[in-house]
């Protein structure tokens, strides 16, 4: 039997995704906002994500890339 046989649940939910290294004092309070309201960072931080990247400039998310 080898390795790859088994079931590993944490290989599963890496499978087709990158990390996102953030600074370690922002990671704290998004943590910590997730926890207050009950979601999870992961799901919370993808939707932020694709909020910013697929909103149309006309509605109301407005992200500051220049500011970066």
């Amino acid at each position: 039997m080898n390795f790859a046989d088994f079931d590993d649940p944490v290989k599963n939910e890496c499978e087709g995704k990158k990390p996102i290294h953030l600074d370690r004092d922002l990671m704290k309070d998004f943590v910590m906002f997730c926890r207050a309201n009950e979601k999870d960072p992961q799901r919370v931080a993808e939707y932020l994500i694709k909020l910013g990247i697929h909103t149309p400039n006309e509605n109301r998310v407005c992200i500051d890339i220049n500011n970066l």
